[in-house]
C-alpha cells in the first residue's frame, strides 16, 4: 500500500469511527429519553430516572389534566417539571394540575379568554403578577388553595365574569390585583392587618363598574377607602375596631342607600 493510498484509508476509517461514535451516542440517548404523547399533552420521558417532563399541550386543547404520574409502556414516570406556559389558549375552558407545585407563574394563564374551571394543588402558595389576568371566563376564585398567602400584582386584572370578590385575611397583595373586573357586584375586605401600602384602598380605581356591596370586616389598623363614584353601589357595610373612615369615600357615591357601622368606627 502507498503512502498516498495509506493516508486515504486513515482519513475514511477516522471518518467512520466519528459516525459511529455519533450514532452510539444517539442510541444511548433514546435509551434514557423518549418523546410522547399522552391525551394531548406532550412529555420528555426520563427511562432512566422514571421522571417527566411537561413538553408542549396542544393550542386547541379545551380540557387539560396534568397528572402528577404518567404511564407509558407499562412504565410509571413521575412529572417534575411544567416547562410551559398556557398563557394566551384561548380555546381552553378547564384545566387541572395535579403535579405538587408551590408557585403559579407569572402570565402562566394570561389571556385564557375561555377558561372556567380551575384546579390546582394544595401545595401553591404564592400566585405570580398577572398569573391570570384577563380570563374573562372566571366566575369565582374558589378554586384557590387555602395555602395560598402571596397574590402578585394584577393577577386577576380584566377577569370580568368575577362577581363576588374577596380580599382574603393572611394574603399579602400586590398592586392592582382586581384592575377591571368590571363584573364584580360584591367586595369583602376581611379582617386584615394592613402594611402602609394597603393604608388607603382605592378601590375607585380599580374599574368596579358593578359594584352594589360593600362589606369591610374588622380591620387591625386605620383604614380609608375610596369607593368606585361611577358605581351603583346600594349597600357599605363598615366592621368594627375600624379607626378611621374618610366622609368623602361616601360623599360621591350618590347610589348609597345603607351605610351599617361596627363597633368602635370613627
Amino acid at each position: 500500500m502507498s503512502k498516498r493510498e495509506f493516508i486515504m484509508e486513515s482519513k475514511k476509517n477516522s471518518r467512520l469511527r466519528w459516525m459511529l461514535g455519533v450514532l452510539c451516542m444517539l442510541y444511548a440517548g433514546s435509551m434514557f429519553a423518549d418523546e410522547v404523547v399522552i391525551d394531548g399533552v406532550t412529555y420528555d420521558l426520563d427511562t432512566n430516572s422514571k421522571t417527566a417532563k411537561v413538553y408542549s399541550v396542544s393550542q386547541d386543547a379545551e380540557s387539560i389534566v396534568i397528572p402528577q404520574i404518567v404511564v407509558f409502556n407499562e412504565n410509571s414516570y413521575t412529572i417534575i417539571e411544567l416547562g410551559i406556559s398556557f398563557a394566551g389558549y384561548s380555546n381552553l375552558k378547564s384545566v387541572t394540575i395535579e403535579m405538587p407545585m408551590t408557585e403559579i407563574p407569572s402570565y402562566f394563564f394570561e389571556g385564557c379568554t375561555s377558561l372556567a374551571s380551575v384546579c390546582l394543588p394544595n401545595e401553591v402558595t404564592s400566585i405570580g403578577n398577572n398569573a391570570f389576568s384577563y380570563c374573562q371566563s372566571l366566575t369565582s376564585l374558589d378554586f384557590l388553595p387555602d395555602g395560598v398567602n402571596a397574590i402578585g400584582d394584577n393577577a386577576f386584572s380584566g377577569c370580568s365574569g368575577l362577581t363576588e370578590l374577596t380580599i382574603r385575611k393572611g394574603i399579602n397583595y400586590g398592586y392592582d390585583v382586581f384592575l377591571n373586573c368590571s363584573g364584580a357586584t360584591s367586595l369583602t375586605i376581611e379582617a386584615i392587618e394592613l402594611d402602609e401600602t394597603m393604608e388607603t384602598l382605592s378601590v375607585g380605581n380599580w374599574g368596579f363598574s358593578a359594584l352594589k356591596y360593600v362589606r369591610i370586616e374588622d380591620a387591625d389598623t386605620p383604614l380609608n377607602i375610596n369607593l368606585p363614584s361611577d358605581a351603583p353601589i346600594e349597600q357599605v357595610y363598615i366592621g368594627r375596631d375600624i379607626d378611621i373612615v374618610n366622609g368623602d369615600d361616601f360623599a360621591n357615591v350618590a347610589s348609597v342607600k345603607e351605610v351599617t357601622f361596627g363597633e368602635k368606627v370613627t
